[in-house]
């Protein structure tokens, strides 16, 4: 807090930096709140979902019992409830939701960033330095285009919530500790409503540690791994909740896991580490951004995977190298690496090989590092001599607006391709003009709109690139039987429950067709 005279009340300024920024990210994502839900998830939770009703006791017990879509995630179903007890199935609703969530996150994201930041300051710095920093993690965090996917796609409400309660988590942590009872009750409260939230919050106690290790600064060279053994101990109820979660996801998705048993380990490993470098990437250059990132399994490795591990080798070496002189290249390092840990293959759930929505929380640590860098830049630039200074910060700002000015515009062309369920798949057959699965979601969207010869020619390339994918049989068939062509259908029909034979919507309509066939003899 800063001063105006010895009698003057310290005027908060961080609290209304961080207002602002939230202000900013939620005017960002205004549009969103004009699109519809899509066809991709937002059906099985909500608008097909028959389970779906306003918040009330047979729901609670639904949300607390029931595995939807192979995830269990009460707090996230809780809030649609919520949502459809205030808009009823009105998709703007459900977006003003995700939206208000997002900038409470850009405003806590600021706060934290300013606790670190103000942590690092040295003596003689002015007060300015952490508040910039942290106002421009904040922007980053907000503005990001890589974040479209987690706050304009209504199906990752969990990602939003649960990230709300990790980073109040965060927050406390850096305050309060654990070293009291009240403590203890409130961390594992709020990770509690994170885990409910999403399950990916289970990196929490690892990232508590990081923070033990910079920048509280509780962890020193000399005995560092018994001091970690303690302070890993003083975490044991808060690693208890994460095992708990840990095999309730394993139940609830294990359908859907796949272990990569015909990839050799070393592929796993360079498969992962692919994973790192693609997010970095699109961190640095967010183009090419889609819904949909397929895994390709045998995996194709080749020289850029090859110059992507050296890269991070050499990375975490560096890291390594200034472990104890500069801890925040390995905290950092460490927070981005952890936080992805739960999703970067090394057991395969569906058939993506990677999701934007992944780096929600990941990229807090290179944002908070790009952002100290900026400011030690800023800093080196007010040194100079004579008449240089002004004119380099002068550069540096207008650089800075530059950069967050491009970003935003890339976020807003990202919303628009959330708009609704033809825009998005468009946008995934721009960036994989083969990709299958865009392919039978478009001609799902057309057959919603009446188009039926669009559907059944969009079903129809999905099922020439890949015909071993049941749900792109069942799109044709529909739409052949909206159009009276019952031998096409029938035979689509046959063909999807021959390929999941635990498809009952095939079987629903094989036995109407195959039953009034029958009963026009």
């Amino acid at each position: 807090m800063w001063h105006f005279g010895k009698a003057a009340r310290p005027f908060p300024y961080p609290l209304l930096l961080a207002i602002a920024v939230a202000v900013f990210a939620a005017s960002l994502y205004l549009p969103a709140l004009d699109a519809s839900f899509v066809d991709w998830d937002d059906d099985v939770y909500l608008y097909a979902n028959s389970n779906m009703g306003d918040l009330s006791f047979e729901f609670i017990k639904y949300a607390f019992t029931s595995v939807v879509h192979s995830n269990y995630h009460p707090l996230t179903m809780l809030s649609y409830s919520l949502d459809h007890t205030i808009w009823g199935l009105q998709p703007r609703g459900y977006h003003l939701t995700n939206v208000l969530l997002h900038s409470l996150n850009t405003f806590l994201v600021v706060m934290l960033a300013f606790r670190i930041m103000s942590m690092l300051k040295k003596p003689d710095d002015g007060p300015a330095w952490p508040l910039v920093a942290a106002c421009l993690t904040g922007l980053m965090f907000g503005a990001h285009p890589i974040h479209v996917e987690s706050v304009a796609w209504v199906s990752e409400r969990k990602d939003v919530l649960y990230a709300l309660f990790y980073l109040l988590g965060l927050l406390y942590y850096l305050r309060r500790g654990l070293s009291s009872p009240a403590s203890q009750f409130i961390l594992a409260s709020l990770l509690a409503l994170s885990l409910l939230s999403k399950p990916m919050a289970i990196t929490f106690p690892l990232i508590l540690l990081v923070l033990d290790y910079f920048p509280l600064r509780r962890i020193a060279p000399q005995g560092w791994a018994r001091t970690a053994l303690a302070l890993t101990k003083e975490k044991a109820l808060l690693i208890f909740l994460c095992i708990c979660s840990a095999f309730a996801t394993m139940y609830s998705q294990g359908h859907a896991i796949k272990t990569l048993d015909s990839v050799y380990w070393y592929e796993r490993l360079v498969s992962a580490a692919r994973a790192l470098w693609f997010y970095l990437v699109k961190f640095a250059y967010p183009s090419g951004l889609a819904p949909f990132y397929r895994i390709r399994i045998p995996l194709d490795l080749g020289p850029a995977d090859a110059a992507g591990l050296v890269f991070l080798i050499a990375l975490t070496l560096y890291c390594l190298r200034r472990a104890w002189k500069q801890r925040h290249w390995l905290a950092a390092w460490t927070v981005y690496v952890i936080t992805l840990l739960p999703v970067l293959g090394l057991i395969q759930v569906g058939k993506q090989g990677a999701a934007d929505r992944y780096t929600y929380l990941a990229l807090l640590g290179p944002m908070m590092l790009l952002s100290a860098g900026a400011v030690e830049l800023m800093r080196y630039l007010g040194r100079l001599p004579g008449r240089k200074a002004k004119p380099a910060m002068i550069i540096a700002a207008l650089l800075a607006v530059i950069a967050l000015t491009a970003m935003s515009m890339a976020a807003s062309s990202q919303i628009g391709h959330w708009k609704n369920s033809k825009a998005l798949w468009a946008r995934e057959l721009a960036v994989f003009p083969m990709e299958p699965i865009a392919y039978t979601h478009m001609g799902h969207a057309y057959y919603l709109e009446n188009d039926i010869r669009m559907a059944i020619k969009y079903a129809g390339l999905a099922i020439q690139i890949n015909p071993r994918d049941p749900r792109s049989y069942l799109v044709r068939g529909i739409a052949y039987f909206s159009k009276g062509s019952r031998a096409q259908a029938l035979r689509d029909f046959r063909k999807a429950l021959e390929l999941a034979p635990g498809s009952h919507e095939a079987a629903y309509y094989i036995s109407l067709l195959e039953g009034s066939s029958t009963g026009a003899h």
